[in-house]
């Protein structure tokens, strides 16, 4: 049995294989354990067993939405990448471009989905001008069902144990979710959270420095303060 278990969850768009280089670089000791909505491939909903010690969540994006509170009021340490409790913007004349923007790519994607998708995750890697698009889409409307879900769920923020550690990442130049957002839920955290933006980075902050945040909170997971 492992001491640390981990479980992740992806945001929209993406699925497990978005967490390939976290696991890689997983000592013996954690146990790692990636949800997958299924919009790729078979979904799949891992829980904590009852009896591991020490007990972590990592989410990106929307995927702090697609873990429940029933989850993180489990958690001794809970890791949010690029998150966000509501997508849009406060103030009026940026929430109506944000909105413009999402209905416009709701509308798309019943007809041209990949097309959709290509655009999203250009935006997504920024400033990177590689990645790699899924080949093929599973659930087409799981995809759509989620992204109008985005587009109007407001999160509370999410429970957590009164001792919770909590990590907060955002890139600098994460062109989907603004930093504002990061600072926002740390603000919300109050001293419960860290917080930390990586320079040169954007949404797909995990995916494309996993070894940088990596470094920055293995003390802290592998050997914590008591």
């Amino acid at each position: 049995m492992s001491d640390i278990e981990i479980l992740a969850y992806h945001g929209w768009g993406f699925d497990a294989r978005c967490w390939n280089n976290w696991e890689m670089l997983m000592p013996d000791s954690i146990d790692w354990k990636s949800m997958d909505r299924g919009y790729f491939r078979e979904p799949r909903s891992p829980e904590f067993s009852a009896s591991t010690p020490t007990k972590i969540v990592f989410t990106h994006s929307f995927g702090l939405h697609q873990c429940s509170d029933e989850v993180t009021q489990k958690a001794d340490i809970l890791v949010i990448f690029s998150g966000f409790l509501r997508f849009h913007p406060t103030a009026a004349q940026f929430r109506r471009r944000s909105k413009q923007v999402v209905n416009q790519m709701i509308r798309q994607f019943q007809d041209e989905p990949l097309k959709v998708l290509k655009v999203f995750y250009r935006n997504v890697y920024h400033p990177q001008k590689t990645f790699e698009l899924p080949r093929e889409i599973r659930d087409t409307s799981l995809l759509l069902e989620d992204l109008k879900k985005l587009n109007t769920r407001e999160r509370s923020l999410p429970s957590v144990k009164e001792n919770a550690n909590i990590f907060i990442f955002h890139g600098t130049d994460d062109a989907i979710v603004p930093k504002r957002k990061g600072r926002g839920l740390f603000d919300k955290f109050g001293n419960k959270a860290q917080y930390f933006e990586i320079q040169n980075s954007g949404h797909a902050l995990p995916m494309t420095h996993a070894e940088k945040c990596w470094q920055m909170i293995q003390p802290e997971i592998l050997h914590p303060v008591q």
